[in-house]
């Protein structure tokens, strides 16, 4: 009996955290704040929802190619899930670092998993014209690098710490 209380505890306790990741409607528009990528602008767009920016997952690997903080993202079809791969080289894909359009857009917040070489990670993301976007400062703390914000220049600042080839890769 004690076991069959527990499965049917645990049962509920899943199904209410299933539940309670729903996906919230939410509305934004294009950001216009420089982005410095180990000291030189760079080029990315991003949304800005909720009072923060949101980037594309391909921008983000395809700017950050060829740094210490490189990754590669798959989305796997059978297993229907995003996939990084720390440190592996991104092959840029048509649409990449594309300018955003002007006004606003319309999107699902919500929480999803994003594996990472061998564990899961739970982040928010925006879900805008078939595209995941995540906040840069949740990336960054799953991938090692340093966001920053220089309130001087209303800039965000990213740092990857390394040039290419001291990375250790």
């Amino acid at each position: 009996m004690k076991k069959i209380v527990s499965i049917l505890l645990a049962m509920t306790m899943v199904f209410v955290l299933v539940s309670s990741v729903k996906a919230e409607a939410v509305t934004g528009s294009k950001s216009f704040q420089k982005v410095i990528l180990d000291g030189e602008e760079v080029q990315i767009s991003s949304y800005l929802i909720a009072e923060r920016n949101y980037f594309k997952m391909r921008d983000l690997a395809a700017l950050l190619n060829g740094t210490c903080a490189q990754f590669n993202i798959q989305y796997n079809k059978e297993k229907k899930r995003v996939e990084i791969y720390k440190h592996q080289p991104y092959e840029k894909q048509a649409g990449d670092l594309a300018p955003l359009e002007e006004g606003a857009v319309s999107g699902e917040l919500s929480v999803q998993g994003i594996y990472v070489d061998a564990a899961t990670y739970r982040v928010q993301t925006a879900l805008i014209n078939q595209n995941n976007y995540v906040k840069l400062r949740d990336v960054a703390k799953i991938l090692g690098f340093e966001v920053d914000y220089d309130k001087e220049t209303k800039a965000i600042v990213i740092k990857t710490s390394k040039e290419k080839g001291l990375c250790g890769f």
